[in-house]
């Protein structure tokens, strides 16, 4: 297998593992009138991600939110709901 693929791949295992741990998060606080929980930062899984991540606090994935039920606008055209 390539470096590219398999880097692509490590990338991809490491975002649905954070992803998923984020489940598993010790504290869960409710934003307020969202009803959308915030969750906070895991230290250890965080310090295993690349600097560039770490820096900008956020990982950008691209969607297509026009398929409901699993995923849709909600009535603020601006909040996507579903998975």
């Amino acid at each position: 297998m390539n470096t590219g693929i398999r880097l692509i791949a490590g990338a991809a295992a490491l975002a649905v593992g954070m992803l998923s741990s984020a489940a598993f998060a010790d504290e869960v606080v409710e934003t307020v009138g969202s009803g959308i929980p915030t969750l906070k930062v895991d230290k250890k899984l965080n310090a295993l991600l690349p600097e560039k991540i770490q820096k900008a606090g956020k990982i950008v994935i691209v969607t297509d939110a026009h398929y409901p039920p699993c995923q849709y606008f909600a009535a603020d055209n601006k909040i996507i709901v579903g998975y």
